[in-house]
């Protein structure tokens, strides 16, 4: 009988199976966490790579898409405005190209400088006496203003521009146009570079030395059509009619 039992007990024990070791904090049987060795999402061990939302994981920090410190965009794009090598504000050039003309800002082109002349015009020097210099003695006595004078017949136009004289503010500096008594001029003829030209009104010098005669020779040879004057007297009659040097009538000596 003993024996009998003692062989049935031996057979129970080599005939059950053996039952499963218990996992690592997990129960029986659990599988590895991700990322450990031969666990599903580790990609063969530890060595596998961290497991998602962390370094690198997608929508993680440190270059993930929408993440911080990201790299500029992959076209060569412009950075956003704002930013270092934003584009140039409205209105400046850019891609080197030249920007609009300036304006006058009402919308068109800006104004010329105040010095050049108006469309159709040219700008002309008459010449008058500055008092001050005369009266120190000083042999350049006369003072050239500018005028803005229509470009046909120019020589005629500063002429008109010489016995109008001086302005207010020309006036208070010492500028004078000693005009002799005549109120204008008339009976202009240029032949080759010999300009004849008439005093209309009186003449008289009034014992002056520095007549009209002085500030007309200076306006009207500023142009290269003028090398020679012949001024004539309200009667017509000069000194010297005749020979290329400038003459003046009788009525202009002191």
């Amino acid at each position: 009988m003993r024996r009998m039992l003692a062989i049935t007990f031996a057979l129970g024990l080599t005939g059950c199976p053996t039952p499963p070791e218990e996992g690592p904090a997990g129960g029986p049987g659990a599988p590895p966490p991700g990322g450990q060795a031969g666990g599903p999402s580790g990609g063969g061990g530890a060595a596998g790579g961290p497991p998602n939302g962390q370094n690198g994981g997608p929508g993680g920090q440190g270059g993930g898409p929408g993440g911080q410190g990201g790299p500029p965009p992959a076209d060569g794009g412009p950075p956003p405005a704002g930013e270092d090598g934003a584009p140039p504000p409205e209105g400046g050039a850019a891609n080197g190209e030249a920007g609009p003309p300036p304006t006058d800002g009402a919308g068109g082109a800006a104004a010329p400088p105040n010095n050049a002349p108006p469309a159709g015009g040219a700008n002309v020097m008459v010449f008058y006496v500055d008092t001050a210099r005369l009266e120190a003695g000083d042999g350049q006595f006369l003072a050239g203003v500018p005028r803005e004078v229509a470009t046909d017949k120019v020589i005629r136009n500063a002429l008109d521009a010489l016995f109008a004289g001086p302005s207010e503010d020309e006036k208070g500096r010492g500028i004078e146009f000693m005009n002799s008594g005549a109120s204008g001029w008339e009976n202009f003829q240029l032949e080759g570079t010999v300009l004849t030209i008439q005093l209309a009104g009186g003449c008289d010098s009034g014992g002056a030395s520095v007549t009209v005669a002085d500030q007309l020779f200076r306006t009207v040879t500023q142009f290269r059509e003028v090398e020679t004057v012949k001024l004539l007297g309200p009667d017509g009659k000069t000194q010297q009619p005749d020979g290329t040097e400038n003459s003046r009538p009788a009525c202009l000596e002191p």
